[in-house]
């Protein structure tokens, strides 16, 4: 899988979704959103 993590909620068809956080002394960098790592995880919808 990428850069996000998925956990099944204990409420049918809800899921977490978390988003792998890099950073350095910079700041920090959170990628939100990546389609392919969605459907690698099994989340087949299309956010528009």
């Amino acid at each position: 899988m990428g850069q996000i993590t998925v956990t099944k909620a204990p409420i049918d068809g809800l899921y977490v979704i978390e988003p792998t956080v890099h950073g350095d002394s910079r700041g920090y960098f959170v990628e939100t959103y990546n389609q392919h790592d969605m459907h690698e995880a099994g989340l087949d919808m299309v956010f528009v």
